[in-house]
C-alpha cells in the first residue's frame, strides 16, 4: 500500500507550482505563513495558515523535515528541524551538506524527481526517519551547541582586538 503524506509549506515565497505540485501528490497541503500571505492564489488549495509562532510545536508533530532552496547561507529552519530530532532531506547548496551531515539526505537542487524520490523514500521507512532523526539531535548538541558557538564568536572578536 501506498503511504499517505501530508505536506507543511512554510516561507513567505510558495508558488502556484509548488502548491500544485504538493497538492497532485499529497491530495492535502498545509501552508505555514504570515496571515497577510493569505491570496488568490492559495485559495482552494491551502488546508491551513498559521502564523510563525508555532512552528516548534509543527516540528514536534513532524516526521521529516524538507528544505527544497535553490540557494541558502546555513538554514536556521535546518538546524530548528535537527534540534526536534528530524531527519532533513534539503538540497545540497551552500552549508546544508556540512550541516546535515550523515543525520539526512541531500539531493542536488534543481532535480525535483530526486527530491520526490527520496521524500518516498524516508516516508516508506519510519524507523530510518526515527535514527536519522536521533542522529541529527545529537548532531546539533555536538556541533551546534550555542555556548560553543558564543565562546567561538567572542574568541574571533578577542582576536580582532588584540
Amino acid at each position: 500500500t501506498e503511504t499517505q503524506a501530508h505536506f507543511l509549506s512554510t516561507g513567505t515565497q510558495v508558488s502556484e507550482t509548488t502548491l500544485r505540485y504538493f497538492q497532485l501528490y499529497s491530495g492535502y497541503i498545509l501552508i505555514l505563513a504570515p496571515l497577510f500571505l493569505c491570496s488568490k492564489v492559495y485559495r482552494g488549495l491551502v488546508g491551513l495558515v498559521i502564523v510563525f509562532h508555532v512552528i516548534p510545536l509543527l516540528l514536534a508533530v513532524s516526521d521529516m523535515f524538507v528544505l527544497a532552496s535553490h540557494w541558502e547561507g546555513l538554514p536556521i529552519a535546518v538546524l530548528e528541524a535537527m534540534s526536534a530530532g528530524l531527519p532533513v532531506l534539503a538540497t545540497d547548496v551552500s552549508d546544508n551538506a556540512w550541516a546535515i551531515g550523515d543525520t539526512g539526505i541531500t539531493v542536488p537542487p534543481h532535480q525535483p524527481e530526486l527530491l520526490a524520490a527520496a521524500m518516498k523514500e524516508l516516508v516508506s521507512d519510519p524507523a530510518r526517519c526515527k535514527t536519522l532523526g536521533l542522529a541529527a539531535r545529537i548532531r546539533i548538541e555536538e556541533k551546534f551547541n550555542p555556548s560553543d558557538w558564543f565562546d567561538k564568536i567572542v574568541s574571533a572578536y578577542q582576536g580582532v582586538l588584540n
